[in-house]
């Protein structure tokens, strides 16, 4: 659907999403897809917070897919595509007496950009509906199984239920089949009106009905809900099935296609400046939107600038555009630290090995190179971890809480840290400094005062409360102490982390478990690569909370490996019948 398809560009640290890179009309377009068998608002809700953490520009969000139509007060069929003015969570409430849902969530209503783009392009098709087909046809004629199929379209009374193992409705009673008039065009129509998003696939015909009756629904379908908090998003599903027991994959391709086809010719109505000047956030964003003044006093260098006209020549020679676009991206290791580019710099001059060669390197011995004992000649604080071990002498001498909150932090994610991390209210934890700075704000703020003057963290303006720490310190950070040290802290960050994780009846849960889980990410590779101690009780019980917050997020290979993990613990520790090794299986068995 992309008329040019672009390079592909250096992404976020943590972004583990995959991208096509492109422009449809005059818009740049990125293109990404759930992983393989994830589905649910929450997964969705993971990628397009990847999304705007590599992209930082993007404006507005459109989900195109398939999904399950709602038969009724308007003549869908299959292949047709609705277009969500109004979506709202169905599954999200409370059970009340009488075993019902009480819904919570709020309607989300429709963008006014997108609003008026959707009513000039509904202007266009009332005289012609053809434009449609005609993008199939152009677009995927090297890819017939995208054409409309010629399978049967049919539509089973609510009351009757599919009786076949088998996906094909051939054994199924056509004497069943709601009589339709024939349509005069075989081109697919398009619906606007409600669409209802939940993380259940919707099959029950009887359940559809009465859950479409009360939210005014024309359609189902499983991402929407995760992603209207994070960007202005738009849901335009082709429609695959009827949303009950007699789904088939005959139709999903071509459906996929129309929704795909709508949404290239609703691009079209949006130019470059409406997109610019018109888009606000959406509300509640978890991506806050805010201008950073550019300023080098926020780096731990030196305000004496010293011109190396040899070292300047060599990163020119390196890095401006005469070079290849991979080999310029080699150097984005360092994350552009000025002082550590000045070091890689002096490292290339003096061995002549080229910048691909110091990639690998720098991964394997990144301490030594940092640290190197040929010093910069003409930059009187030497090397850049000489430079910073200066500021952390000075900060070891005026407050031990900062460096321990720098070890600490050291086995965590870089970019956001807060006080409620040091508040693990259900475990009893002996460390006296962190006891001191859980209970005690005024201690903790001293402390990351000490460390914003030492240009070691960085405060972030939102959300409040909140600091970062440049990728390549954090990195240092790591190498302070011994490995027994090392493992102590990440020890310690693990139990933070994970009784910090807030179950899901918990205000707003699901916000505090997306902020976690990089921290979580951090956690559990340490778990992998380190000799934490696993027989502890409460090391195997962080390891089955990390297990938990994973399968709230939809990730469940990953929870079924910490899973597996904690239940060896309890196995060991308090054998296979107590009932936290009972409760392990019975979680395994749900995933």
């Amino acid at each position: 659907m992309l008329d040019d398809i672009h390079e592909d560009l250096p992404r976020h640290m943590n972004d583990t999403n995959t991208y096509t890179l492109g422009s449809v009309e005059c818009h740049n377009i990125v293109v990404a897809c759930l992983p393989k068998s994830q589905y649910g608002t929450n997964n969705a809700a993971t990628v397009l917070t990847h999304i705007t953490r590599t992209f930082t520009s993007i404006c507005l969000c459109l989900m195109v897919g398939i999904g399950g139509g709602v038969p009724g007060k308007i003549n869908i069929r299959l292949g047709d595509i609705v277009v969500g003015t109004r979506m709202i969570q169905y599954n999200l409430g409370k059970i009340v007496e009488d075993g019902q849902i009480q819904r919570t969530a709020d309607p989300r209503s429709l963008n006014h950009l997108f609003g008026t783009a959707l009513s000039s392009l509904e202007a266009k098709h009332e005289p012609d509906s053809h434009r449609i087909p005609l993008i199939i046809e152009e677009r995927f004629k090297e890819h017939s199984s995208y054409r409309r199929p010629t399978t049967e379209d049919c539509l089973f009374i609510s009351a009757y239920n599919h009786i076949s193992l088998e996906p094909s409705c051939d054994e199924c009673d056509h004497s069943k089949l709601v009589r339709r008039s024939e349509r005069i065009t075989k081109s697919p129509i398009v619906h606007q009106g409600t669409i209802a998003s939940g993380n259940q696939v919707m099959k029950n015909s009887t359940q559809r009905d009465i859950t479409a009756r009360q939210l005014g629904a024309i359609c189902f379908e499983m991402e929407a809900a995760g992603l209207m908090d994070i960007l202005p998003c738009l849901p335009i599903r082709g429609i695959c099935d009827y949303s009950d027991s007699h789904k088939n994959k005959e139709w999903q391709r071509y459906a996929a296609a129309t929704a795909a086809a709508y949404a290239r010719e609703l691009l079209g109505e949006l130019t470059v400046a409406e997109v610019q000047t018109k888009v606000v956030p959406a509300p509640n964003t978890l991506r806050p939107s805010f201008k950073v003044p550019f300023s080098l006093q926020s780096l731990p260098v030196s305000d004496k600038f010293v011109d190396r006209p040899d070292d300047r020549a060599a990163l020119e020679q390196r890095l401006l555009p005469q070079q290849s676009s991979t080999l310029r991206r080699r150097i984005c290791v360092l994350h552009g630290l000025p002082l550590a580019l000045a070091q890689a710099a002096s490292f290339l001059r003096e061995t002549g090995i080229d910048v691909a060669t110091y990639n690998d390197i720098y991964e394997q011995q990144w301490q030594r190179l940092m640290g190197s004992d040929n010093p910069l000649t003409d930059y009187d604080q030497g090397s850049i971890a000489t430079t910073w071990a200066v500021s952390l002498d000075a900060i070891k001498r005026k407050s031990t809480d900062a460096i321990n909150i720098l070890r600490l932090w050291a086995c965590l994610d870089n970019e956001q840290f807060w006080h409620g991390l040091l508040q693990a209210k259900s475990v009893d934890l002996e460390d006296e400094w962190l006891l001191r700075m859980g209970h005690d704000r005024v201690s903790f703020a001293d402390a990351m005062s000490l460390l914003l003057r030492y240009s070691m963290i960085q405060k972030l303006q939102e959300p409040k409360g909140n600091y970062s720490m440049h990728p390549v310190v954090h990195r240092w950070v790591s190498y302070l102490d011994d490995a027994q040290k090392n493992t102590e802290f990440a020890r310690l960050a693990l139990i933070l982390v994970s009784h910090s994780i807030p179950m899901q009846d918990a205000k707003e849960y699901w916000v505090l478990q997306r902020k976690l889980l990089p921290h979580a990410e951090k956690c559990w590779q340490r778990l992998q690569s380190e000799k934490i101690i696993a027989d502890e009780n409460v090391v195997t019980t962080s390891i089955h909370f990390l297990g938990l917050l994973y399968r709230d997020q939809g990730k469940l290979v990953e929870a079924e490996a910490m899973y597996k993990r904690a239940l060896e613990g309890y196995e060991k520790a308090l054998g296979r019948d107590h009932t936290s090794t009972l409760n392990i299986v019975h979680n395994l068995g749900l995933l």
